[in-house]
C-alpha cells in the first residue's frame, strides 16, 4: 500500500502543485508587504508635507531598516528534490492513514484499490496506467 502511494505521488508530480501553491502564497505575501511598507521617499514626502512629525519619521525610517528580508521565490528543482526525498524516506502509512478512505485487497492478497478521501480516483489503477504510459 505504501509503495503504491509513493509511486502515485511521484508519478502525479505533486511537487508541481505544491510549488504553485507556494508561489501563490509568496505573491500574496509580497503584495501585503508592498502595501504596508512605506519607502524612504514616501516618508520624506510626508515629513515635508507636515503629515508626520520628525519623531514619527525617525521611527518609521528605523523600522524600514529593521524589516525582515523580503520573501524570495522558490526553485522548482529544489521543491521537486525535497518532496521526492520526503516521499521516499519519510512517507509512512501513519502519515497517509488520515487521508485514505478505502483500501481494496482481493482474497489472493492482491491490492486492487486505494481511494483517498474526497478523491473518486483509484490510485492503484492510476499508478499502473502511469507506469505503462
Amino acid at each position: 500500500v505504501l509503495e503504491v502511494c509513493k509511486d502515485f505521488y511521484q508519478n502525479q508530480r505533486i511537487y508541481t502543485k505544491i510549488k504553485g501553491a507556494i508561489d501563490k502564497r509568496i505573491k500574496r505575501q509580497r503584495n501585503i508587504e508592498k502595501h504596508h511598507t512605506l519607502t524612504q521617499e514616501q516618508l520624506i514626502e510626508k515629513l515635508a508635507q507636515g503629515i508626520i512629525d520628525a519623531e514619527t519619521f525617525r521611527e518609521q525610517t528605523q523600522s524600514l531598516h529593521q524589516q525582515p528580508q523580503r520573501t524570495t521565490s522558490i526553485n522548482g528543482h529544489q521543491i521537486q528534490h525535497t518532496i521526492q526525498n520526503i516521499i521516499q524516506k519519510r512517507f509512512t502509512l501513519n502519515i497517509l492513514y488520515p487521508y485514505i478512505e478505502t483500501i481494496h485487497i482481493t482474497k489472493d492478497k492482491n491490492l486492487i484499490g486505494i481511494y483517498f478521501k474526497n478523491e473518486p480516483l483509484n490510485i492503484v489503477n492510476q499508478t499502473m496506467q502511469s507506469s505503462i504510459a
